[in-house]
């Protein structure tokens, strides 16, 4: 797989209107190499694992599989992962009703973000509920999840959880240690989690064709 080099100034200047830092997004103060980013270099086709049915209220905790930022889809251990390389820019947090893509959610993760995925056939009142917690705190990211194998899984870095209902007691443990600049894991806890990646509810991909093309460029 070829690489190129992308210096910090192609996303301080190239991304009109987005503006975010070497230190705050990831990057080392001179470049940044993005896998997949030169011209004719196709990104290989990957295989995500399937989802598995988690241990209601049992935090799960796992080893951090990188942070570097690649242009291609990456093949994640789990499914929700909890860490790993990701898309340079991070998914706009907020409550989205479509999926949306793991490698720009973990990077949201990566900032102490939690991301929950939820059963696209989830009750309607509970859903509701998700979108409720999500406007609390500008740090948690909702989604469904096809496939998933319990009815709601929370994803911070390193950490997961799944539970039944949003409103079970665990969710609050977890966003007491996870959420934000409080996270006890996440590399970048705190960092903003704001983005021109995507537009809640609907636009989960909104701007990422642009982003993509100014990066790979």
């Amino acid at each position: 797989m070829g690489r190129h080099a992308c210096r910090y100034g192609l996303f301080a200047g190239c991304l009109a209107g987005f503006v975010f830092s070497a230190a705050s997004c990831g990057l080392s103060p001179a470049r940044d190499e993005l896998q997949g980013s030169e011209d004719g270099d196709l990104c290989p086709a990957v295989e995500q694992p399937d989802p598995v049915a988690l241990g209601l209220g049992v935090v799960v905790e796992s080893n951090s599989d990188g942070t570097d930022h690649v242009l291609c889809d990456v093949e994640y251990s789990t499914s929700p992962p909890t860490s790993g390389s990701h898309f340079p820019v991070w998914q706009a947090c907020g409550f989205y009703t479509e999926p949306i893509r793991a490698e720009t959610a973990v990077h949201s993760m990566e900032h102490g973000a939690i991301w929950i995925a939820y059963d696209p056939d989830l009750p309607v009142n509970e859903v509701d509920a998700i979108a409720a917690l999500v406007s609390s705190n500008g740090h948690y990211l909702a989604a469904p999840y096809p496939g998933l194998k319990n009815p709601i899984v929370l994803s911070a870095w390193q950490r997961q959880v799944a539970v039944e209902r949003i409103s079970d007691s665990v969710v609050t443990e977890f966003a007491e240690v996870q959420l934000g600049r409080v996270s006890e894991t996440a590399p970048e806890a705190g960092v903003t989690c704001e983005s021109q990646l995507g537009s809640p509810p609907s636009e989960p991909d909104a701007g990422y064709q642009e982003i993509f093309g100014q990066l790979a460029s």
